[in-house]
């Protein structure tokens, strides 16, 4: 009989860390990398409803089955978040059509953390906007629509509800990014326990996707605004080579902390906005979040 596992993400939770020192490893789990199974995932993630063909995508999927526990593992099937997660229950429909009985792993993060986390990539990838910037509403329709975190999109209660609709409380799985942090032996063994794989091995604790630290973040946005990308059409056509270690050796002559990233009092309002609806999902999920991480979450 197979079984059906699909691990959406979220971004910045993680995600590549249990793809390369987690999931792999597992025996009793036929882990599919996104590698293999590019095309689908992206159908998945993109094709309008009215023109995705859901019997040859399970097909496709199917084939790359076995007997027994297959898992997925992809953030791009959370949506995308500079695209205001437009796609998400599209893809929950989606997957549901092919697979009814999957089960769903998700994991969540302080709202505060991730927007920061997500900015940082925003920068790295060319951004000129600070922080506040970018979650304020786009009020020139003529500029790129992705360059705008919409805060409405973090409040993890409409979308866990969404997937308790298709799937069933009892087939999903929230996971939070902070317990693995703070404790990965425990936050792999419930992750695990709910896939009902006995057979623990040992897991690197090497980080992924390691960000820049403040002032480096800093020189990045300075010099971004000299320079073309995707998030900046005006200026040089193409930074140097070597840009990223350029920025890195220039951060070692400047000392900016957090607060200029996010400044306390913006922190504050923004765990406030989230506060009643992270109360909600703490009760619901049984997260441990007011326990453990009240000032993460609160």
């Amino acid at each position: 009989m197979e079984e059906s596992y699909f691990h959406i993400g979220l971004h910045k939770t993680g995600t590549t860390y249990l793809q390369r020192a987690v999931f792999p490893r597992l025996k009793d789990i036929n882990y599919i990398s996104q590698e293999k199974i590019a095309w689908i995932l992206r159908s998945i993630a993109t094709h309008d409803p009215l023109i995705f063909d859901c019997q040859t995508v399970r097909q496709r999927l199917r084939n790359c089955f076995r007997m027994g526990k297959n898992l997925i593992s992809a953030e791009s099937l959370s949506g995308n978040p500079f695209l205001q997660y437009m796609n998400r229950s599209y893809i929950l429909n989606k997957i549901h059509g092919m697979f009814p009985k999957a089960k769903i792993v998700i994991c969540i993060r302080s709202q505060v953390e991730i927007l920061v986390s997500l900015y940082k990539q925003f920068v790295k990838m060319g951004g000129t906007k600070r922080f506040s910037e970018l979650i304020e509403p786009i009020k020139d329709l003529r500029g790129p629509q992705y360059d705008y975190l919409s805060l409405k999109m973090f409040r993890y209660s409409l979308y866990l509800r969404k997937i308790e609709e298709y799937f069933g409380s009892g087939n999903m799985h929230v996971c939070v990014y902070e317990n693995l942090v703070k404790d990965a032996d425990r936050f792999l063994l419930n992750l695990l326990s709910f896939m009902d794989v006995e057979i623990v091995p040992q897991f690197s604790s090497k980080r992924e996707n390691v960000s820049p630290h403040d002032s480096e973040l800093y020189i990045h946005l300075v010099l971004n605004r000299f320079f073309q990308s995707p998030r900046n059409v005006c200026g040089i056509p193409k930074p140097p080579r070597g840009y990223p270690f350029l920025c890195r050796l220039l951060s070692r002559f400047t000392s900016k902390k957090h607060d200029w990233l996010i400044p306390a009092e913006l922190k504050k309002e923004l765990r406030s906005y989230y506060r009643e609806d992270n109360e909600l999902i703490d009760v619901r999920y049984d997260l441990g979040l007011q326990r453990d991480h009240r000032q993460e979450y609160f």
